[in-house]
């Protein structure tokens, strides 16, 4: 009879074992296909952040193009621009150029700004009266 209890026991004994190891194998079964799991996971997540980043270096690319585009049609417009200034700059010096040679009036000038009269000034330099109202108002 010790012998049986002995056997029973020793039977226990391998029974509760074995069902560790089972219990161990099935957790270790149960962690490698959560890991699987988690594999496969992260390798979509790098398949789309691919992806993804494709997409925005094809929108950067195209951005970037658009933006080269507008800048030299800038140019171009900023290069017309200043050729019209130069234009229109000489243009001004034309119409402000005097029409009186300050030569011939040089002298009504000086006689002008020492406070003399036109009629004095003309009387002086035997310059019409008529011009030399005129020179002065167009000096001013």
């Amino acid at each position: 009879m010790a012998v049986d209890f002995f056997l029973a026991g020793a039977a226990l004994y391998c029974f509760l074992a074995l069902q560790k190891e089972t219990g161990r194998r099935a957790e270790s079964g149960k962690r490698l296909a959560e890991l699987r799991e988690l594999d496969a996971s992260l390798r979509q997540l790098l398949k789309d952040a691919g992806e993804t980043s494709n997409k925005i270096g094809r929108e950067i690319e195209r951005k970037r193009s658009l933006a080269t585009e507008i800048f030299a049609t800038l140019e171009k417009e900023k290069a017309s621009l200043m050729q019209l200034i130069q234009e229109l700059n000489a243009e001004k010096e034309k119409i402000a150029a005097p029409a009186v040679p300050d030569d011939k009036y040089s002298e009504a000038f000086k006689l002008a700004q020492a406070g003399l009269s036109a009629e004095e000034i003309a009387r002086r330099t035997k310059i019409p009266l008529g011009e030399i109202e005129l020179a002065l108002s167009l000096r001013k």
